[in-house]
């Protein structure tokens, strides 16, 4: 009797182990699956993500597990410049954070 409980706790454990690991690795393929349900959020569409500070850019690809984005500036004097920089953002990031999403972000280009 003992050694069946001994493994049954092992068993709990472990299971309770697997699922605190692949906790976030599920949100995120949840979003992920949410976000291309909603098609709201897709290629070559500029989204600001309203965190402090806010992060802006083009949608560059929206992957199973994080979406990644072409950073572009969000300053008052050059708005809209490309900083060059890749960001690659987990999906539950989007999902849990307020998201403008802009139609056509070649209006906001700042002609230089």
């Amino acid at each position: 009797m003992e050694l069946l409980t001994l493994q049954l706790a092992v068993a709990l454990l472990s299971a309770l182990g697997f699922s605190f690991v692949l906790k976030d690795y599920f949100a995120n393929f949840i979003a992920g699956l949410i976000l291309r349900r909603v098609k709201r959020i897709k290629r070559d569409v500029r989204i600001k993500i309203l965190t402090n500070p806010a992060i802006k850019g083009d949608v560059v690809e929206i992957g199973w597990f994080r979406t990644t984005l072409r950073e572009v500036g969000d300053g008052e004097r050059l708005p809209s410049v490309p900083t060059g920089r890749i960001l690659k953002i987990p999906n539950f990031f989007l999902f849990n954070n307020p998201v403008v999403v802009y139609k056509d972000h070649r209006r906001n280009r700042c002609l230089c």
